[in-house]
C-alpha cells in the first residue's frame, strides 16, 4: 500500500496518494513514515496546514528522524515563520551537528529577518562543516554585498564558481557588481 502510494506521489496524483496513506495509518497509526508520506501527499495538495500535522506527527513518533523535521522547517521558512523554522533548524543541529540543510534553513531564515549577524554566522560554520558547498559562499557572499563589501563578496562568488562552475547564481552577482 505504501509503495503504491509512493507511485501516486510520483505521478502528482496526490489525492490518491493522500486516501491511500489515510487508510494505512488507520491500521497502523504510529508508523512515522506513513505520516511523513500522508505529509508529502497533503502538500502536494496544497494542505499545508495538514501536512505540518502529519509531521508533527511523524516527528513525535520518531524524534531522531531528520527529514520530517527538515520539511517542517522548510515549511515554517515558506510561510514566513522564521523563529519556528531556526528553531526546527536548530533542534536538527542537537542530533545532527553536520545538517547542511539545516544550516541552510536556518541561514535562510535570518537572511529573511534581516538578522544579517546569525545569517553570517550560520553560512560561516557551514562552510566549515561543507568547504565544498557552493551555495554557502554563495550565500556568504550576498551578506557580504548587503555589507557594501564587493571585493570580500567578489572572492564568495569566486570561490562557489570555483567549486561548481555552471552554477549561475554567483555568476550573476558577479555580473551584477560589474554593472
Amino acid at each position: 500500500m505504501l509503495l503504491k502510494g509512493r507511485v501516486y506521489l510520483s505521478k502528482n496524483q496526490f489525492n490518491e496518494a493522500q486516501n491511500l496513506f489515510q487508510a494505512y495509518l488507520k491500521d497502523n497509526p504510529k508508523f512515522p513514515m506513513g505520516h511523513y508520506l500522508l505529509a508529502m501527499a497533503y502538500f502536494g495538495n496544497r494542505d499545508v496546514q495538514q501536512a505540518k500535522a502529519s509531521l508533527a506527527e511523524a516527528i513525535k513518533l520518531s524524534p531522531k528522524w531528520q527529514e520530517p523535521k527538515l520539511l517542517l522547517a522548510d515549511s515554517y521558512l515558506r510561510e514566513g515563520a522564521y523563529d519556528q523554522a531556526i528553531d526546527q533548524a536548530k533542534d536538527i543541529l542537537k542530533d545532527n551537528p553536520r545538517s547542511t540543510q539545516a544550516y541552510m534553513v536556518m541561514g535562510n531564515a535570518y537572511m529573511l529577518k534581516k538578522n544579517i549577524s546569525g545569517a553570517a554566522k550560520t553560512f560561516d560554520e557551514l562552510t566549515k562543516i561543507a568547504p565544498n558547498n557552493p551555495v554557502a559562499y554563495t550565500q556568504q557572499g550576498r551578506i557580504l554585498l548587503i555589507q557594501k563589501k564587493e571585493k570580500d563578496a567578489m572572492a564568495k562568488f569566486e570561490k562557489a564558481l570555483s567549486l561548481q562552475p555552471n552554477y549561475i547564481e554567483p555568476l550573476q552577482y558577479i555580473i551584477s557588481i560589474y554593472m
